[in-house]
């Protein structure tokens, strides 16, 4: 419904303009009929935005003090309610008055920019603030596609857990397989965050036992780091410095331990894609049960789906490799991964 009180004289201008686009409605009708009535639309929507901005630029700016007539109205008219969110809308009304013409249309502009830069400012702090604190209960069967390289096994079983929150992230799993056990757990501490980036230090464990061969224990201790530009994508990465000890059962009696000095390092890209499905592509020195020096690296790309159940379903190829950074590097075997797991 209009309003019933006067308006004031850029309510005239749009009533102006309101009869002038009939007039060239039955001007254009009359003369172009034939045309294709989606050309005739798209013209006068042109013609329309023209003439807005048109008497936008040639409306003088209302000086202070001026009274403005009180407008009884049932519904907003959408032609004269531009209001802005929150309290920012009395302090740019005050703006564009006391502005002349030619400011009018970039404080508007400046004024909406800032409210979008704030959402998106306080979706980046809440972004961590808000953090669920997650835990995962995994069953993993793999299978080595290759049949070659350092491993014995063709097939293996993981049994995993896994804790996320926003201080803290932690990880501790077994793997079953012929003449091989292997126990991992690790620990992450988020002690600095940002909007969308969190770092920590982070320290994990490492027990192989290889038959009757040798027992291996690993250390690690580095920096961890968590990052989230966007909701679609996030990007994790860590390095840290890696001992081992290992004792060889053979020479044990001669060489008692075995010890190493490396380092290990990974990184992971993910994309959040609509209805809970999500893409990732690592690259590591390393994998969650298996650990070599470096130069012996693993590229993972894998998908992943989380059900409105809390079950979560993940399939992943791992492509393993041997002294990649050298001239004598060469493919050692791959293998082939499926994961379910309930989340709480």
């Amino acid at each position: 419904m209009r309003n019933s009180a006067p308006v004031h004289a850029h309510g005239k201008n749009l009533l102006a303009l309101e009869q002038m686009e009939r007039k060239w409605y039955t001007h254009l009708h009359g003369r172009y009929r034939h045309m294709n009535g989606r050309w005739l639309f798209l013209g006068m929507i042109i013609f329309s935005l023209n003439g807005i901005v048109h008497i936008h630029a040639q409306t003088p700016a209302l000086p202070e003090g001026t009274p403005i007539k009180e407008q009884t109205q049932d519904a907003p008219d959408p032609y004269t309610d531009f209001s802005l969110p929150d309290s920012e809308s009395s302090t740019d009304n005050a703006k564009i008055q006391s502005t002349g013409k030619n400011d009018e249309i970039s404080d508007s502009s400046s004024v909406i920019l800032t409210a979008i830069m704030r959402k998106i400012k306080a979706k980046g702090q809440s972004f961590f603030k808000d953090y669920p604190t997650t835990h995962t209960f995994n069953t993993t069967f793999g299978l080595n596609t290759s049949g070659t390289g350092f491993e014995p096994y063709r097939s293996q079983f993981q049994q995993c857990y896994d804790f996320d929150s926003r201080q803290m992230s932690a990880f501790c799993g077994v793997q079953l397989a012929k003449s091989c056990f292997d126990f991992t757990c690790n620990s992450e501490f988020w002690l600095l965050q940002w909007s969308r980036l969190r770092m920590g230090p982070g320290l994990r464990y490492h027990l192989n036992v290889f038959d009757t061969i040798a027992v291996s224990n690993d250390f690690f201790a580095g920096l961890y780091l968590d990052w989230r530009p966007a909701l679609w994508f996030g990007f994790s990465a860590n390095t840290q410095y890696f001992f081992r000890g290992r004792t060889i059962q053979a020479i044990k009696n001669a060489v008692p331990f075995l010890v190493n000095h490396s380092i290990a390092f990974g990184m992971q890209f993910t994309a959040y894609l609509p209805y809970q499905f999500s893409l990732y592509l690592q690259f590591n020195s390393y994998e969650q049960f298996r650990y070599n020096v470096l130069c012996a690296p693993s590229l993972i790309v894998g998908v992943r789906y989380q059900s409105p159940f809390h079950v979560i379903l993940s399939a992943e190829f791992a492509a393993r490799y041997i002294d990649i950074f050298t001239l004598s590097g060469r493919f050692d075997n791959s293998e082939l991964r499926f994961t379910m797991g309930y989340r709480l």
